[in-house]
């Protein structure tokens, strides 16, 4: 059992390795209390002594966008990328953060890479219908989304998307169409 080592009111440090224990449910109290930066300076701390360190890398990247500072994220996300390469975990996060940010084709790059590693959920057929809609190339939203829902037929998300983007599209009949099945699902 390791020592501990209050630093903080909130932080603990782990004497052994010098590491931040899991700060999951102290996170929330220092956030609530105007502290992220404290939280952040020390696992920023950590990763100097330790750039590697996956466990380290990984809280701070939950931190970032739980605060939303996608920015500070991408490296981070990009660093667990090459110590992590097959983690369908890092590219659906740096996907969704690409997808905030609006850079919509980098979002679609990294989850065609979740989908290469044959992970499927509704939310990377949802988002990347999405971002090609906001590409404006209507037909392979539409694609997509289509894949999407023989893929989950009762994930009413996707038939609210496709029904959109078959409206802006001014394929009127079939945003009707996906609108009534939708209506199935309530």
């Amino acid at each position: 059992m390791n020592q501990l080592d209050l630093i903080s009111d909130y932080v603990c440090i782990d004497i052994k390795n010098d590491k931040p224990n899991t700060l999951i449910i102290d996170n929330h109290c220092l956030i609530l209390n105007g502290e992220d930066e404290q939280v952040i300076h020390s696992y920023l701390s950590v990763l100097d002594k330790n750039p590697n360190d996956v466990d380290t890398i990984w809280k701070l990247l939950e931190l970032y966008i739980s605060l939303y500072k996608y920015n500070e994220s991408i490296p981070l996300l990009n660093r667990l990328e090459i110590l992590t390469s097959t983690n369908e975990n890092v590219f659906h996060l740096l996907g969704n953060v690409y997808f905030n940010l609006k850079f919509f084709e980098k979002a679609i790059i990294v989850y065609n890479k979740v989908m290469d590693l044959k992970v499927y959920c509704w939310e990377i057929f949802n988002h990347i219908g999405t971002a090609y809609a906001e590409l404006k190339k209507f037909e392979k939203s539409i694609e997509i989304l289509k894949k999407g829902i023989e893929q989950f037929p009762k994930e009413k998300e996707l038939y609210i998307t496709i029904t959109n983007v078959c409206y802006e599209n001014s394929q009127f009949e079939e945003s009707l169409y996906y609108y009534k099945k939708k209506k199935k699902l309530l």
